[in-house]
């Protein structure tokens, strides 16, 4: 790695670590710390584009509502988005995160939770699909994006 006066850091290849070797596309991709709202955050840039932010989030306070919802959900309309099979709250048992599991043929992701009150919560985190809202309404039912869930008994 490469640090430079921007305070950026690129990579590079040496050959035999001794020798480095120029290669333009490792100029276009660069690490560096800055400041996202006020956090810190290790930005990934292409092209001096920012692709990927990687923000420390914490475990928040959940809403006891919350946990009473712990448990297997079923999407009440599987033709939206079919290669989601089984979804998930649960409490991740290392982090402490309240987390809401999708699954997509054997693996799981995992979007930690930040419950805002007894109904709604954000997928904590920045990116594509963070951010936003899940809810529950009247009727025990789980919305976010385009599904709507329904707990199994």
């Amino acid at each position: 790695m490469y640090y430079h006066e921007n305070e950026t850091l690129t990579l590079g290849i040496k050959l035999l670590g001794l020798f480095p070797i120029k290669m333009p596309v490792f100029d276009e991709i660069s690490i560096s710390m800055e400041k996202i709202d006020g956090n810190p955050a290790i930005n990934l840039r292409i092209q001096n584009i920012l692709i990927s932010p990687a923000l420390r989030i914490e475990p928040q306070q959940i809403n006891p509502a919350w946990l009473s919802r712990i448990g297997s959900y079923e999407s009440l309309d599987p033709e939206v988005m079919p290669q989601y099979t089984d979804f998930k709250i649960d409490k991740d048992k290392n982090s402490g995160f309240l987390c809401l599991y999708l699954k997509s043929g054997r693996e799981w992701s995992k979007f930690p939770l930040h419950t805002l009150d007894s109904n709604s919560a954000q997928l904590m985190g920045t990116g594509r699909g963070l951010g936003g809202i899940i809810r529950f309404d009247d009727n025990e039912l789980l919305s976010f994006q385009n599904f709507r869930l329904r707990k199994l008994l």
